[in-house]
């Protein structure tokens, strides 16, 4: 995907249009981990970034970041989709929106579109891929 149609792309993306209210995976059965929502998680699913697209990973990565911050002004209006009780996940969301989007642009930039680049597109069908079964399934709210 050119970088243009990456940064378009996340410009337009409607933030939680198609996601339910975050309590109805808090209450599942089954046994999950979030996925990441901070630069400094563990990453499960890595991405390996040769020299040569070292550069070009993180420009691309530095500009759909700040693209990125922009669009999720947008979570304003859907935020009560994220609150559980006393519990706010508005910025556990922000955060696993964020740690995809550069994932998925050193995806891009190496040319290994992957697992990251799979979730990307789970968010801009307005959802939260929010955590990992043990099976390795997305947990999608």
């Amino acid at each position: 995907m050119e970088s243009s149609d990456f940064l378009k792309m996340i410009e337009e993306i409607d933030w939680l249009v198609e996601a339910q209210p975050v309590s109805s995976v808090l209450d599942t059965d089954y046994r999950w981990d979030w996925l990441p929502t901070s630069r400094d998680d563990t990453n499960p699913f890595p991405v390996t970034v040769t020299d040569i697209d070292k550069d070009s990973a993180k420009e691309l990565a530095s500009k759909l970041y700040k693209v990125a911050l922009t669009s999720l002004r947008k979570v304003k209006e859907k935020r009560h989709l994220l609150i559980d009780g006393p519990h706010d996940y508005t910025e556990s969301f922000k955060g696993a929106a964020l740690f995809c989007v550069r994932q998925a642009a050193h995806e891009n930039a190496s040319n290994q579109i992957g697992k990251w680049t799979e979730i990307l597109h789970l968010f801009k069908r307005g959802m939260w891929p929010c955590g990992i079964k043990e099976n390795g399934e997305i947990v999608i709210l």
